[in-house]
């Protein structure tokens, strides 16, 4: 090695040797890869994962860097990194189906030129730019859900709404969909619609970012896939966390039914959606006497349970172990009781005015007989507890 100095504007990787004796580069550069392979590395991501590649498993061939460097040029710093510790890292985050389609020879070459650089930031490689183009391109049904909405109203949003795309690592407002035609839609069909594609995604791994519910349920909805939507209100808003985009899309089944499936690229682990801590409240029956009703009972409003639901969402691997657990909401609905009108009965009388204790027992009425309280068939509010599981849309 001669000891003369690189006597123009020369680089080595992205070390500047200029003015610097050939055996005094050597040591600049350990010090640069020192403080690389303490500090940095690289990362690869596929679809919502990632897997370090630490700096230790790079190997730096300095001398031979030197050796090749032309004066005045900017030169690469050679390292390698071993297929099979590249390999168990992959592992980490990839099934062997999944891993057949990886391009080592390319992903490695990526690599070694990422890790030459010396980056003062962690970088961050996309395995699919590594993959065969039939095994990222190719999207499949992730979940699907139905939601039931009335013909005309089915009719307007298809025209105008048949499919969504949420890019990759991006956001999703449901309000922000919304176009000038639709102030026409109401509150409620909007929730039905919003309800749907909450459904369809909660057995993926998009991330929910907002999302309200109702005081009381409405009906249609499963307790635990409500997503109410009030114009400039309430909003659904949805993330991507995929190097990947994700479809929503909406398919009529029939005049008052419509499919929204979630479709993009099967990364090999599946997703569970689990109902826990299930439980119903029984309604009350309000009894309000009135003297001017014509029937002797009628019903004002029906009645509806109440309920209370804990969302959970499961992740497996492509061998059926549980990985991770998450709880995605704690769903409360009040019950809707039951208002009853009844028509006050007076005794017939001689006289003009009727006295307390010419009032049969069965008719006396209680303080200004409006707004007495029964539970539904004289019982205590029935809670009833269940569990139930759901997998990939099975409903």
């Amino acid at each position: 090695m001669q000891d003369t100095p690189f006597s123009d504007v020369t680089f080595i990787g992205p070390v500047e040797v200029h003015g610097i004796q050939k055996d005094d580069v050597s040591n600049r550069l350990n010090q640069s890869i020192a403080h690389w392979q303490s500090a940095n590395g690289v990362q690869l991501s596929f679809l919502d994962q990632k897997v370090d590649i630490p700096g230790k498993l790079f190997r730096f061939h300095i001398e031979d860097s030197i050796a090749a460097a032309v004066q005045g040029n900017a030169n690469p710093l050679y390292t390698t990194i071993h297929e099979q510790d590249l390999v168990e890292q992959l592992r980490k985050i990839l099934d062997e189906t999944i891993l057949s389609n990886v391009n080592i020879k390319s992903l490695r070459a990526r690599l070694e030129e990422e890790a030459g650089a010396l980056n003062t930031k962690v970088s961050v490689l996309k395995l699919s730019d590594h993959m065969g183009e039939g095994a990222v391109n190719r999207q499949s049904l992730l979940s699907n859900a139905e939601i039931k909405i009335d013909g005309n109203s089915l009719s307007s949003w298809l025209e105008s709404h048949s499919q969504v795309i949420i890019p990759a690592h991006d956001s999703f407002s449901f309000l922000e969909l919304l176009n000038d035609e639709d102030p026409f839609l109401s509150n409620e069909l909007l929730t039905k619609i919003s309800s749907g594609i909450y459904e369809a995604i909660l057995p993926t791994n998009i991330q929910i970012m907002e999302r309200y519910i109702s005081n009381e349920l409405p009906e249609g909805i499963t307790a635990g896939f409500e997503a109410r939507v009030a114009k400039e209100k309430m909003d659904l808003m949805l993330f991507n966390p995929n190097d990947s985009d994700i479809t929503i899309q909406f398919d009529k089944v029939n005049n008052s039914t419509v499919e929204v499936s979630v479709l993009g690229i099967d990364l090999g682990n599946s997703y569970k959606v689990r109902f826990e801590n299930k439980k119903t409240y029984g309604p009350k029956k309000i009894i309000q006497y009135q003297g001017n009703t014509k029937n002797v009972f009628s019903s004002e409003r029906r009645g509806r349970k109440g309920s209370l639901v804990s969302v959970y969402r499961d992740e497996y691997n492509s061998q059926g172990e549980r990985l991770k657990t998450t709880l995605i909401a704690e769903d409360f609905y009040l019950p809707v009781n039951e208002i009853i009108i009844r028509k006050i009965a007076y005794p017939e009388t001689s006289e003009t005015e009727t006295t307390e204790t010419q009032r049969p027992d069965s008719e006396k009425i209680d303080g200004e007989v409006q707004g007495v309280v029964e539970s539904e068939a004289g019982q205590k509010d029935a809670i009833v507890e269940d569990s139930t599981e759901l997998a990939n849309g099975e409903r």
